[in-house]
């Protein structure tokens, strides 16, 4: 299949519940089934070949045992205006607050919806209802594990690091992050580019997703437990529950 098709804006996939607020369009809201992830499912039958395939997998099957509810993700991260968040593409994503606020803030959004932070196990069936919807493209599913779990470097944008000769260590080639609604895989965008800030299982517990930079390859199946409740490049992964 045409490689602009596979990285399709199809957002058309799924009936959207109306949304009562004018921070967020209706069409860059998108459905996640969880409920319907199975152990049966064909990527799952999928052999894991590296060490981070087998991490994801394991996650995944303790997500489906878990019951997880379906629930709905904006297509694009979050931006900031006087303190409010809002989703419109071409905006600059809402980095450099503490996941303490990124909580509260994610409650605030549109508790008509039970808007809050997602968590860990929510995001790792989000990177599955993905991989699903990737195979429905026809990307093949070694591409898909490796996309995923190994190295999203063509799915998203990540800062590269180059060696400097003269500091003696990597540095950066870039301080800048993408605007939002960036590198959409099927109607996903921004998948990468900054961290995600996930909920952990104990209150003040967070975790968080993905990455910005190529150093170590990240994925956007890499979940870290965060502890020091801050990370500059990072926004929250807000979810929709109703």
């Amino acid at each position: 299949m045409d490689r602009k098709i596979r990285f399709s804006n199809d957002r058309n996939l799924e009936t959207i519940k109306p949304i009562v607020t004018p921070s967020i369009n209706a069409e860059d809201i998108l459905f996640v089934d969880a409920s319907n992830l199975k152990t049966s499912d064909d990527f799952l039958r999928f052999r894991a070949r590296t060490k981070n395939q087998k991490i994801f997998k394991d996650l995944v099957k303790l997500a489906i045992k878990s019951g997880l509810k379906d629930f709905y993700i904006p297509a694009l991260d979050p931006s900031e205006e006087n303190g409010k968040i809002f989703f419109k593409a071409g905006n600059k994503p809402a980095i450099n607050h503490d996941f303490k606020w990124w909580k509260r803030t994610a409650e605030e959004f549109c508790p008509e919806r039970g808007s809050r932070l997602g968590s860990k196990l929510e995001y790792v069936a989000f990177c599955g209802w993905l991989m699903k919807r990737m195979l429905k493209a026809d990307w093949k599913i070694d591409e898909v594990w490796a996309l995923v779990c190994d190295d999203s470097q063509e799915i998203g944008y990540y800062k590269k690091l180059l060696w400097n000769y003269m500091r003696l260590d990597f540095v950066y080639s870039s301080s800048d992050v993408e605007l939002t609604g960036s590198r959409p895989v099927t109607g996903k965008c921004d998948l990468c580019n900054v961290y995600k800030v996930l909920l952990g299982e104990e209150e003040n517990d967070y975790y968080i997703a993905s990455g910005y930079s190529s150093r170590a390859n990240h994925a956007i199946a890499h979940i870290y437990h965060e502890t020091t409740g801050w990370y500059p490049s990072s926004v929250g992964w807000i979810i929709l529950t109703k």
